[in-house]
């Protein structure tokens, strides 16, 4: 089975408020799926249930066999959004610790946006925001993580590297105003265009 296949086969199912039958002679629990999904048979009928926000939720009641395939398909959708969110819970982190890592220049990462003097470029690929910058080696990234964690770290380096621009100026307006370091005046334009008047 294609990966997705399964998500796209539980977002169809259909969810209605549950309602125990009052005729019934009880309902019995088979499976658990991390109290998210409850597999449950009543009277011969098999049915799945569900929390939510607003309480529980039921399927139709079926036969075994459909039963078995909307659980199976379920769980396999549930454990599948679960490694989704993980690694995007991962990536995030990784993206806090503002180490940089060799890029794969193979990958066609997304670029929206560069810095100042190039040095760095904000880009994107499978959902993930990262931060690009090139060495003498290649280019490095950032890990890699939500749109916001990754702005953030985005914004710091740029306002570091803003930063550095004005010590850089200061430091040349210094320079340049004490005595021995004072850039000679161009006199000889002058001389000519007295000259010539």
């Amino acid at each position: 089975m294609k990966k997705g296949m399964a998500i796209k086969y539980a977002a169809k199912i259909e969810w209605r408020p549950y309602a125990p039958k009052p005729e019934a002679k009880g309902i019995w629990i088979k499976e658990d799926c991390d109290g998210k999904y409850i597999w449950a048979v009543e009277d011969d009928l098999y049915l799945i249930i569900r929390r939510t926000e607003n309480g529980l939720e039921e399927t139709e009641r079926v036969s075994f066999d459909k039963a078995r395939v909307m659980w199976d398909m379920l769980v396999r959708a549930y454990r599948q959004r679960r490694a989704i969110l993980t690694e995007y819970e991962v990536q995030a982190r990784c993206i806090k610790d503002e180490k940089w890592v060799p890029h794969n220049q193979r990958e066609r990462a997304r670029v929206s946006e560069t810095s100042c003097c190039a040095a760095y470029e904000w880009a994107s690929h499978g959902g993930l925001f990262f931060i690009l910058r090139r060495t003498k080696k290649g280019y490095e990234e950032t890990g890699r993580g939500l749109f916001r964690e990754a702005r953030k770290i985005w914004d710091e380096l740029t306002r570091k590297h803003a930063e550095e621009h004005q010590k850089e100026k200061e430091a040349q307006r210094k320079k340049y105003k004490i005595g021995k370091h004072t850039p000679p005046r161009n006199r000889g334009v002058k001389e000519r265009g007295q000259g010539a008047a």
